[in-house]
């Protein structure tokens, strides 16, 4: 299944799903998580960002088949 961009202006993912975003058009392949009021990293090398650190956000991928 295709995911889209979805405008964060527009709306945040459920709290705390991680999801990929975008910052200053450039995809961030550090997942985040919408916290309720901030976005949250899912490592342990980045920080908090603020709600209006990242324009766009898309649901992760399905991983592929084991086995």
């Amino acid at each position: 299944m295709a995911h889209e961009w979805i405008d964060c202006n527009e709306r945040k993912p459920p709290n705390l799903r991680p999801v990929l975003v975008v910052y200053s058009g450039r995809v961030q392949w550090i997942a985040y998580r919408w916290g309720g009021d901030k976005w949250e990293p899912t490592g342990d090398e980045y920080e908090d960002a603020p709600a209006d650190a990242f324009a766009h956000w898309m649901p992760l991928p399905e991983p592929p088949p084991i086995g």
